[in-house]
């Protein structure tokens, strides 16, 4: 069985806003071994009251070594690793490793990612959330195969009609580079979201 990850953030809350460093350690178990993963992250959000009350600017960034899902590459449904069709094993997720010929774990995978969101609001009601994000691993696959990377453009506009009900339609555009052929492909989806 592997080891619970083990995550950790600081995090400094401020009237201009807020900033956080995080780690996470992964056991990356394999049927000839194991190996520990690591991700580390920084982040900060800066209120911007000059554009519009509730107005933000957020970045984030993040390095992982045998810890991809911490990037934000696997698990994402919209356009990760794990949206794209690249057929890795289930039993990988967020631990992918290059194996060697016996099996065990010849180098882990390094990951990358940075994201930056602004938020906007129209009125006290009507907000719109524009995002652009990079991600990027390495060492993905033997044989000569080297790296993924994933582009994201989108925006989300939501609407509180009443209170703790949010109906919301988001656009996402995702570039996509794998074996060096580029994809892309737009989502959209439409959610209503009630809170109790």
């Amino acid at each position: 069985y592997d080891s619970p990850d083990i995550v950790r953030n600081l995090r400094l809350d401020q009237a201009w806003g807020s900033a956080q460093i995080m780690g996470a350690a992964h056991q990356t178990r394999w049927i000839a071994g194991d190996d520990w993963g690591y991700a580390i992250g920084a982040g900060v959000e800066i209120k911007l009251p000059m554009l519009g009350a509730g107005d933000s600017l957020k970045i984030v960034g993040v390095w992982s070594e045998g810890a991809v899902e911490y990037t934000g590459l696997s698990g994402s449904p919209y356009g990760g690793i794990a949206g794209i069709g690249i057929g890795f094993s289930p039993l990988a997720g967020q631990n992918v490793a290059v194996m060697d010929a016996s099996g065990a774990v010849a180098s882990l995978t390094d990951a990358s990612s940075v994201m930056v969101q602004y938020r906007h609001f129209w009125t006290p009601t009507v907000q719109s959330n524009f995002h652009a994000g990079y991600n990027e691993a390495y060492n993905l696959f033997a044989g000569g195969f080297g790296s993924v990377q994933v582009v994201q453009y989108g925006h989300s506009l939501k609407w509180s009609p009443v209170k703790d009900l949010t109906l919301a339609l988001d656009v996402l555009y995702t570039e996509t580079d794998v074996y060096n052929i580029e994809t892309d492909k737009v989502a959209t989806w439409f959610r209503v979201t009630r809170t109790f």
